[in-house]
């Protein structure tokens, strides 16, 4: 039985039971529709099965006409409607009530329209006119906005944000305050500051000590669809015909608007942008999850959401042949930075130099002949096509001569198997990679952005890779080389490199496919075609990875480019600026017309933070330092002071970490904390020490699993991501320095928070954080 806070007005009271009485009214009808909608389907369903069993008997002369009501009778039955029923366990999102010529109406925004309830409608967001009202304007204001066939103007009574759950109103937000349903089954109205409709969670108490909590984390939170503001509104309706590129902070909503217009793009036009022609590239495997968690509930199920190196190493095998199944993602960090560089293309040209005169060579050999010195034509042709003009060449002047046909074949068998030999890009690979020339190459073009001493270093690990894998143990049955842990010895072996390619090499070598051929595809299969590429994060991506996906896309495709430069961590990416990233993209996402025209992305920056209180956003804000922007993000919602704690040790830190977490899910069951380390090694440490506690998970490859409890794992695996509390263990000092790329990943830490952020360190602080200006609790007495 629902029952009310006491100190809830009686005008409180009824804007809750108004809202109730108007869901279940909805519901009804939806289940009135639902319910006829079946009963005329078996009707119709029962009558095609009179007209087969008549037409079993018929003459052939009625068959025809049997016939045609059978089919017509059946297209009734199989055809689907474009939009189904709104779901009744949450049919829609937000309810606004308009004034129009002295005449008020109620509009009901949710995923799905629904009219049969006319004087309640609920209208589709992404599609229907009116919802620009909704994002638009607030209560009290008078709006203007054209639509189909009229001019709205009127005055907005109500907008009022409501999360249902299972057909009953949980949470709802108006422009007075925001009230929530307890567990307890009672309406409490959420205290703090004014509720604003763009946020999730609120103040809480004092900060007490260690502990932690602001009494909101786990707390169901409206549709993020009725979250888009007017300035998100108004970038998702962009000219769907051009790219977009979506830049600010984090917590300003860029994935949120770019899924979303990923989503609308669908609904306006779903032949030319069907799903399966849509992809959604992130940095991590977590925001894979989570990207289609959030893809699922705007409807789209068949998006392809991937990280870029689970796509490209889809792509490569799908048009190179020969390369090793065993993939190494964890090669040096200099051999990193050094194969993502985009002077390692200026070793193509040496190394089809040599494909080139190995085809020459090979062709003296066999055939005795010098006939096919000077055919191949030094210009701007992929070696590819010059080896098919050379072949035609000779076959021609052969045939002239009057050369016996099998010497014809001969001819022609040699000019395939230099096809297929000029396409294993494993054994250009190994050139590339390990020998001097082609390194030194790449080094020297690179005018000081690569230093000498990395050469050394690609050598060795190359070494490594390429070499023959132990034979010692040939021979040797395989169960008895296999360890307790089910591993091969052999794997922990100094040769364990042995048979790899690197993640990174994908990409290297779709490039060189690329420069020797001039097409996105080859004999054995061809790149993914996107008509609409989502980027997210793309600071990330390195120029020849920016260039694989642009020959991803369609002819008159679009693009959308969401990123962050201050959240660009990996220290082996080459992200200059958004300029240079466009100039690699722009080519291939934009029509010839706007090509030809050197069309230009004007970047839309969005500057409110609605993820994090104005306390975290703050802090984040002076954690970037030099690197931070004169235009503060602004964070509308007050919240906790961030705590500062340093420790004598990290066993104390255990401790209170311990005692901390243990109150905090005794309050608050349904929150969800991350532990944010900068090294995988840290998590795991910190996890042995915690992992008592219930609800606790190790994550160190991007399994979250979104639910409640704690999520132990490092800075890498978390971008994208928020949770209500977050705990950055280890600001110490030799852990982050002062340096723009550690004052980049502890900036990610910690704006995944959305309620509280506690930062710890032990011994000394981190130089980052010492100057930091916020309420600061220290332990360093001890425990």
């Amino acid at each position: 039985m629902t029952s009310y806070d006491s100190h809830l007005s009686a005008e409180e009271i009824s804007a809750i039971e108004q809202e109730q009485a108007i869901l279940n009214k909805v519901i009804e009808e939806i289940k009135r529709h639902q319910f006829k909608d079946k009963l005329n389907r078996h009707k119709i369903g029962n009558s095609w099965k009179a007209l087969r069993d008549e037409a079993a008997n018929a003459k052939d002369a009625d068959l025809p006409a049997l016939f045609d009501q059978m089919h017509a009778q059946r297209a009734i039955i199989e055809h689907t409607p474009d939009h189904s029923t709104p779901d009744i366990r949450s049919p829609y999102f937000a309810r606004m009530r308009l004034l129009e010529s002295g005449k008020s109406k109620d509009v009901l925004i949710g995923f799905c329209t629904f009219l049969d309830t006319l004087k309640l409608p609920i209208i589709d967001w992404r599609h229907a006119p009116v919802s620009k009202i909704f994002f638009n304007y607030r209560v009290g204001e008078d709006y203007e906005e054209d639509l189909p066939n009229r001019t709205a103007i009127g005055e907005v009574l109500v907008r009022n944000i409501l999360t249902i759950q299972d057909g009953n109103i949980v949470h709802l937000a108006t422009a007075d305050g925001s009230y929530r349903l307890g567990e307890d089954k009672k309406w409490r109205k959420e205290t703090g500051a004014n509720f604003v409709p763009t946020l999730v969670g609120g103040e809480g108490a004092a900060n007490r000590q260690m502990t932690l909590g602001s009494g909101m984390g786990g707390l169901v939170g409206p549709q993020v669809s009725a979250l888009l503001d007017k300035e998100q509104f108004e970038i998702l309706n962009s000219d769907p015909n051009e790219p977009l590129m979506i830049l600010g902070s984090a917590g300003c909503g860029k994935t949120t608007v770019a899924l979303h217009r990923m989503a609308l793009l669908n609904f306006q036009d779903r032949k030319r942008y069907p799903e399966s022609a849509m992809g959604l590239i992130v940095p991590e495997e977590g925001l894979v999850r989570l990207s289609r968690k959030l893809l699922s509930s705007l409807g789209l199920h068949k998006v392809l959401v991937s990280t870029f190196d689970t796509w490209i190493e889809k792509q490569a095998r799908n048009l190179i042949r020969g390369l090793p199944k065993k993939v190494n993602h964890s090669a040096p960090g200099n051999v990193i930075r050094f194969k993502r560089s985009p002077h390692i293309t200026n070793a193509f040209p040496l190394l089809v130099e040599q494909n080139r005169q190995s085809i020459v060579h090979s062709f003296k050999k066999k055939f005795n002949r010098s006939d096919i010195d000077g055919l191949f034509l030094q210009d701007d042709r992929p070696i590819f096509h010059q080896l098919q003009s050379v072949e035609e060449s000779l076959v021609s002047a052969w045939q002239q001569d009057g050369v016996l046909k099998s010497k014809l074949k001969q001819l022609q068998s040699f000019f395939k198997d230099q096809r297929r030999i000029l396409l294993n890009l494993e054994s250009d690979r190994h050139d590339l990679l390990t020998m001097s020339r082609y390194l030194e190459k790449i080094v020297e073009s690179s005018h000081g952005e690569l230093p000498e001493h990395l050469i050394k270093d690609v050598l060795r690990h190359s070494m490594d890779q390429f070499q023959e894998r132990n034979k010692e143990y040939d021979g040797v049955d395989k169960q008895r080389l296999t360890a307790i842990d089910g591993q091969s010895i052999l794997d922990a072996m100094d040769d364990n490199l042995s048979g790899s390619i690197d993640s990174e090499d994908f990409a290297i070598l779709l490039e060189l496919l690329y420069f020797k051929t001039g097409m996105r595809h080859s004999p054995y299969g061809k790149l993914d075609r996107f008509q609409h590429l989502v980027l997210d994060e793309a600071q990330e991506l390195a120029p020849l990875e920016l260039n694989c996906l642009s020959r991803s896309l369609k002819s008159h495709s679009t693009m959308t480019i969401a990123g962050d430069s201050a959240q660009q961590t990996d220290p082996t990416t080459t992200f200059k600026s958004w300029g240079e990233l466009i100039r690699r993209l722009l080519p291939e996402c934009q029509s010839e017309e706007a090509s030809q025209k050197q069309a230009v992305i004007v970047p839309n920056e969005l500057m409110t933070n609605y993820r994090s209180t104005k306390q975290i956003a703050d802090v984040a804000y002076q954690i970037l330092g030099p690197m931070a922007g004169h235009h503060r993000p602004v964070a509308n919602r007050e919240g906790l002071p961030v705590s500062q704690t340093l420790f004598p040790s990290e066993g104390h830190l255990s401790i209170f970490l311990s005692e901390a977490l243990s109150q905090l899910f005794t309050h608050e069951p349904n929150c969800s904390v991350a532990i944010i380390c900068q090294s995988q090694e840290t998590a795991s440490r910190i996890y042995a020490s915690l992992k008592h506690l219930p609800k606790i998970r190790l994550v160190l490859e991007g399994e979250f699993s979104f639910k409640p409890g704690i999520d132990i794992t490092d800075v890498s695996q978390v971008k994208g991501l928020e949770f209500d509390y977050v705990i950055v263990p280890d600001a110490s000092i030799g852990v982050y320095r002062d340096c723009p790329e550690h004052r980049r990943t502890l900036h990610v830490a910690v704006t995944r928070a959305i309620h509280q952020l506690w930062i710890a360190s032990v011994v000394k602080k981190s130089p980052i954080v010492e100057a930091i200006v916020t309420t600061e609790v220290s332990s360093s007495s001890g425990a």
